[in-house]
């Protein structure tokens, strides 16, 4: 199950918020924000849909599965080590296996194709996707009206790995 369009708003808002948050600490170090020009995602299975764990859930309940990690994380970690707002604890649920709305993804084309190998044990199809973000969220958010990218310009193209 995918967002609904009426949670469209919502999350153009946090988005939003989270590149106002990234400009800041950039600034603050001295640096000029620019996000990464491509994103690529590592899968080992090329069937598999790009869907955050969270969706995968039959009835998944995102703000109780958040609360509950909170608590035990809570319990877990010493105070200087917790997240001081929303962003960290998405962050922190994704890097423990928590389900989120988050994907994981990198800049590194390599480290992409790591993980669409790692786990095969035997031969079959991988897949590394590329994603162009700043045109995804043109195409999502309706910034550009009537935006057309060929295909191998999309801001989502996959890659397949071939089997040997």
């Amino acid at each position: 199950m995918l967002p609904s369009p009426s949670s469209s708003n919502r999350q153009k808002t946090i988005r939003e918020q989270w590149h106002r948050e990234d400009e800041r600490k950039a600034k603050r170090c001295g640096e000029k924000f620019e996000p990464p020009t491509i994103w690529f995602r590592g899968q080992s299975k090329a069937s598999w849909p790009l869907t955050p764990k969270l969706y995968r859930l039959k009835d998944p309940d995102e703000n109780e599965i958040r609360s509950g990690f909170k608590r035990r994380a809570v319990q877990l970690m010493s105070e200087p080590h917790l997240p001081e707002n929303e962003k960290g604890w998405y962050f922190l649920m994704q890097r423990y296996g928590a389900p989120t709305r988050l994907l994981d993804w990198t800049d590194g084309a390599l480290l992409a194709l790591y993980f669409a190998i790692r786990d095969l044990t035997r031969p079959r199809t991988a897949a590394v996707w590329m994603l162009h973000p700043a045109s995804l969220n043109k195409l999502t958010f309706g910034d550009a009206a009537g935006l057309s990218i060929p295909i191998e310009n999309s801001p989502l193209y996959r890659s397949k790995i071939p089997h040997p």
